[in-house]
């Protein structure tokens, strides 16, 4: 039997994870999560709908194929073909050769989703401290048959339920005080982050997302027009997505009339300075030097 020599790790996105120092957080498990979602997404698979390469293996089989982007095109795990083809007695030389090409992809399908998963695994086990799973080590068979999603489910059960202080330092992370001299997609980061801290457990609402924004704006006072027009638009109109991006080209145009003010008064700085040098009483003065 062929074995794959390839290995996973070489392109994940985050070589490293953010390790977890002491207890486990919702923050730090989620933070693992997403960082594991984007490695699992850079393995190529043609399985499921194409284009989400084994971010399956971050998930419950079940729940991956329940998502939206999924629909109709449901991910089956890869089975291993068996150590050799199945070539019936009778096959012609093409056929064998059609049937030992498939049975070989196969295989290497199959071997590349286990070698993944269990990078994923790894990658998770180094990034915490073995003390907070190590319930999980069979007596006999050590973690061999531990899978990703069996560690990531333990975190989340035994370290990662929210508390009421924990829901309450998210809204302060929502709130805290944009300045413009911060990008703005940063103002909109640490909305988007909260609102993912908090799914499934006190969600943000949309309006309250965008009343948090609306006042950051208004506390920076730089978008006092592009405020008034914001709040003329329709109803229909003022979506959190539709806020991001209308601020976003606000502050582009904000940016751009400081620098053309400051490429201005530098222009005339210059100008003035060759008016004083060329006088004659400038003359005068630097001959007395």
């Amino acid at each position: 039997m062929t074995t794959i020599k390839y290995d996973p790790t070489q392109d994940f996105i985050h070589a490293t994870l953010t390790s977890i120092t002491g207890r486990p957080t919702r923050t730090g498990i989620k933070s693992l999560e997403k960082e594991n979602k984007d490695n699992a997404r850079q393995i190529h698979s043609l399985r499921g709908n194409d284009n989400e390469g084994h971010l399956r293996l971050c998930y419950n089989l079940d729940r991956f194929n329940a998502r939206p982007a999924v629909a109709g095109t449901p991910w089956v795990d890869p089975v291993h073909p068996g150590t050799r083809p199945d070539v019936p007695d009778v096959a012609t030389g093409p056929q064998i050769t059609r049937m030992a090409s498939a049975h070989k992809y196969d295989l290497t399908e199959f071997q590349l989703f286990q070698s993944t998963e269990k990078a994923l695994l790894r990658k998770t086990m180094e990034a915490v401290e073995e003390v907070y799973y190590k319930s999980l080590q069979d007596p006999d068979e050590g973690y061999s048959t531990l899978s990703y999603n069996d560690l990531i489910v333990h975190l989340n059960e035994q370290y990662g339920t929210l508390t009421n202080d924990d829901l309450d330092k998210n809204i302060d992370r929502m709130n805290a005080k944009w300045t413009p001299t911060q990008p703005i997609e940063q103002l909109f980061h640490q909305i988007n982050d909260a609102r993912s801290f908090a799914r499934d457990h006190d969600n943000i609402t949309e309006r309250a997302t965008i009343r948090s924004a609306l006042k950051n704006l208004e506390n920076s006072g730089v978008f006092t027009l592009a405020l008034k027009e914001w709040r003329n638009k329709a109803e229909d109109d003022q979506t959190w997505t539709n806020l991001q991006t209308f601020f976003a080209k606000a502050n582009t145009e904000r940016l751009r009339s400081i620098t053309t003010k400051q490429a201005g008064f530098h222009d005339q700085h210059q100008a003035n300075n060759a008016n004083t040098n060329s006088s004659p009483y400038f003359v005068k003065d630097m001959a007395g030097y």
